[in-house]
């Protein structure tokens, strides 16, 4: 749905993307969300400051992903046709860790205000 990559990161770190299966291997359709900053609210608004909604509307033809309402990005590449699964997470990889200021920055913490999903026809 999202990933973080750091205020500093490209584009300013903020990117949405679809990993799938294809006959040569797994293909990654997305990416950068281009000027994340015009989904703030404001100059004072910040990714980690306030709480935002991070959504996909998840279609049997297409993915809508938005971020406080307003679209991202849409594709209809590699939508599943099988149950998947919600995660949150702050995983990251160990040659970010310089990027995050070592070890004695960690444990990092993450605050989710609500998480809700459902069914169409349910």
């Amino acid at each position: 749905m999202i990933e973080w990559f750091g205020d500093g990161g490209a584009s300013g770190g903020l990117a949405s993307s679809v990993y799938f299966p294809t006959s040569g291997g797994t293909v990654k359709a997305g990416g950068w969300i281009a000027d994340p900053g015009q989904y703030l609210a404001d100059r004072s608004d910040s990714w980690w400051s306030a709480y935002h909604v991070f959504s996909v509307e998840w279609t049997p033809r297409s993915y809508v992903f938005r971020v406080d309402g307003r679209e991202t990005w849409r594709t209809d590449q590699g939508v599943s046709g099988k149950p998947q699964f919600l995660i949150l997470s702050l995983l990251s990889s160990d040659y970010e860790l310089p990027n995050l200021g070592g070890e004695d920055r960690l444990p990092q913490h993450m605050y989710v205000d609500w998480v809700q999903f459902w069914e169409a026809g349910r």
